[in-house]
């Protein structure tokens, strides 16, 4: 449906806002790519900051790998994103304890999350997913690894399905 094909990917989904810290996704994507790695984003959702994420990434020169959704409500075709996706990306820095980053491990799809942000507790790097410091190298670095050791990546998928969602029972005290 998107033209993905067979190349690594990576996911975020969530509310299109500069506050999610997708700036700095684009960043890291973007030395990437200079650095001669081949992969797709594709970003899920709408919001406020929508046009002005787009024209960056355009203005960076990323239109080739940059994938816009816009929003999904087909809850089967969003499955089908966080499934088919290699690593889910999300550095925000705004939110804790986001349920996308639940969604992606029950459907076995490791997280990158920023080291010492509230949505990173859930996460014990390496073993269930990465963490990357809020700087760009350190974020592109991650994602290096993370498209250089798929096997690894795949393991940690099956750790953070294990580990990160929680059943109702937990959620909602007797």
């Amino acid at each position: 449906r998107y033209g993905l094909g067979q190349q690594p990917m990576l996911l975020f989904v969530g509310q299109m806002n500069w506050k999610k810290n997708i700036r700095r996704v684009l960043e890291a994507v973007d030395s990437l790519i200079r650095d001669g790695r081949e992969f797709k984003l594709v970003m899920a959702g709408q919001g406020p900051s929508e046009r002005e994420i787009q024209s960056l990434s355009s203005s960076m020169g990323l239109n080739h790998v940059v994938v816009y959704t816009g929003h999904i409500s087909d809850k089967r075709l969003l499955e089908g994103l966080y499934a088919r996706a290699d690593l889910f990306v999300f550095p925000s820095l705004y939110d804790n304890a986001p349920m996308v980053v639940r969604e992606a491990a029950a459907l076995g799809t490791p997280s990158l999350l920023a080291h010492g942000s509230s949505a990173a507790e859930v996460v014990r790097d390496g073993e269930n997913g990465l963490l990357a410091r809020d700087e760009t190298r350190d974020m592109a670095e991650r994602i290096a690894w993370a498209l250089d050791h798929p096997a690894k990546l795949r393991e940690m998928g099956m750790a953070a399905r294990q580990t990160i969602p929680k059943p109702w029972k937990e959620v909602i005290a007797d």
